[in-house]
């Protein structure tokens, strides 16, 4: 099955990325595709949107695509820490206290992933995710996809 990690945070016009998806994948072919949602801005090589869990799936279901499962990869608690760690690097004074907070953030982050885990379970983890995945199926091939550049 491809697997996609964060390309569309960096592709100026998703919708082309997935409607050419579609195009090559034949029928019962299968795409992961794991997205930011809260993430601070960065700019390798360039930032352009996150998408939400509704919006992730809305993405694939305008190009055809049937979304098998969907749901939280990076939950709760690393994007408040992820936030708070990038906010400590970005604004708190010198150099060595704002890397020392960044670390100390991310230390725990690590700490706290099994909470994560159960966190991921519940229904409204994608609320305050970090990130959210997408497995679509392309179900038959598709001669005239709904997604289309007049409605981008």
């Amino acid at each position: 099955m491809p697997s996609i990690a964060r390309p569309f945070w960096s592709t100026w016009r998703p919708e082309a990325a997935v409607r050419e998806m579609m195009r090559v994948l034949g029928p019962g072919g299968q795409v992961f595709a794991a997205t930011p949602f809260l993430q601070v801005y960065h700019s390798y090589p360039d930032h352009y949107q996150n998408f939400t869990l509704t919006g992730h799936g809305k993405l694939f279901e305008r190009a055809g695509f049937e979304i098998e499962d969907s749901g939280v990869c990076m939950g709760p608690t690393f994007a408040l820490l992820d936030v708070m760690a990038n906010y400590c690097r970005e604004y708190v004074p010198t150099r060595v206290l704002s890397r020392g907070a960044f670390y100390l953030l991310r230390l725990c982050a690590f700490v706290l992933a099994p909470l994560d885990r159960w966190l991921n379970s519940r229904a409204n983890a994608h609320v305050v995710a970090s990130s959210t995945f997408v497995h679509a199926v392309k179900l038959s091939d598709c001669l005239t996809c709904p997604l289309d550049d007049r409605h981008s």
